[in-house]
């Protein structure tokens, strides 16, 4: 139950010395530990007692902490945890924004609301004050800037708000919404990434939405043979069926998303600049199962475990096999 950060500006964040050197030695931040949420730059943190802690930038306000000064909230950096608020059993942070479920059903929203994303119906582009903005909640999902619930009605409906860039919250030539608005019944999970949005309903099937970073607002698909793939799919397309589970992290790129179905097969999801395919299912490995929360620290054989922001990691046949988004192109390969 204990928390460990390292890598790109943690020691920043945790030791609060103001450098900005990357950290590559494990940093303990806290005990009693339950489940995070790594954002841009802030991370929830949820306690086994349901407290809902936070360490990172509050810039607009995400973590719920500091006095508004001009346009920012201060202190602007938060160098150790803070508590927040109780009786959470989920939290997501998004790219400058929270969104937080509580034991009661209730949902609560704080941070940039520059789109709509805290679903107040709000013009104050931040808010450091948590505002409630639906119940009867079951789960809660935060995108780049936009936020989704699934409601606990018997439906399984799903509300979602904030920015309709490229279509990624669902609609054709929509704009950004400022409050939660129903849009899909029978929804098990969503996958929110920057650029689209993955939603897996009730039957197993997987659906997408959205499109690439640099699309517009345009109606129907179109191809831009001067600049490439520059629309987006406005209603939910059917990807596939027989899904067990998605994996699916979020990058300056628009997401990395691996599609686990019922049979073992473990495919990777991505979007595509071909007029006539928009998206892309492709097989990487068989005979793959879902993780076991409490398994401890090693990788059980044959088990998908995401790590970061970045990618995943699968141990298959006595083999670490790893799926890395990076700066110049993806990879999927054995680790050595």
């Amino acid at each position: 139950g204990s928390l460990w950060t390292w890598g790109d500006r943690s020691k920043f964040f945790y030791n609060g010395n103001g450098s900005w050197d990357n950290i590559t030695a494990p940093c303990k931040v806290m005990d009693n530990v339950k489940n995070i949420s790594a954002g841009v730059d802030h991370i929830l943190i949820i306690k086994n007692d349901g407290s809902l802690w936070g360490i990172g930038w509050n810039l607009y306000g995400q973590l719920a902490q500091g006095v508004k000064d001009g346009s920012s909230y201060q202190p602007e950096y938060i160098y150790e945890p803070v508590h927040i608020t109780d009786n959470v059993i989920s939290a997501k942070a998004g790219y400058n924004h929270s969104i937080v479920l509580k034991s009661d059903g209730t949902v609560w929203t704080f941070g940039n609301n520059e789109y709509g994303q805290l679903g107040t119906g709000s013009d104050d582009i931040m808010s450091n004050e948590p505002s409630e903005v639906l119940d009867s909640a079951k789960a809660v999902y935060a995108g780049g800037d936009s936020c989704f619930a699934i409601l606990n009605d018997g439906k399984n409906t799903l509300y979602r708000w904030g920015t309709n860039y490229a279509g990624r919250i669902g609609g054709s030539k929509e704009l950004d919404k400022y409050l939660p608005e129903r849009y899909l019944d029978g929804i098990n999970a969503v996958s929110a990434l920057w650029g689209y949005t993955l939603v897996t309903k009730d039957d197993g099937t997987l659906w997408a939405y959205g499109g690439s970073e640099n699309a517009e607002r345009v109606e129907t698909i179109e191809w831009n043979s001067g600049d490439g793939y520059n629309a987006f799919i406005d209603t939910p397309v059917k990807i596939t069926g027989d899904v067990e589970y998605v994996i699916s992290q979020q990058n300056g790129e628009g997401g990395t998303a691996l599609v686990l179905k019922n049979n073992g097969e473990l495919y990777l999801f991505e979007l595509t600049g071909e007029e006539e395919q928009q998206y892309t299912l492709t097989k990487i490995l068989d005979g793959i199962r879902l993780s076991d929360e409490n398994a401890g620290e090693e990788i059980a054989d044959n088990d998908v475990s995401d790590i970061n922001d970045s990618g995943c990691i699968v141990k298959y046949d006595d083999k670490i096999y790893y799926y890395y988004t990076g700066s110049d192109e993806d990879t999927w390969g054995l680790y050595e």
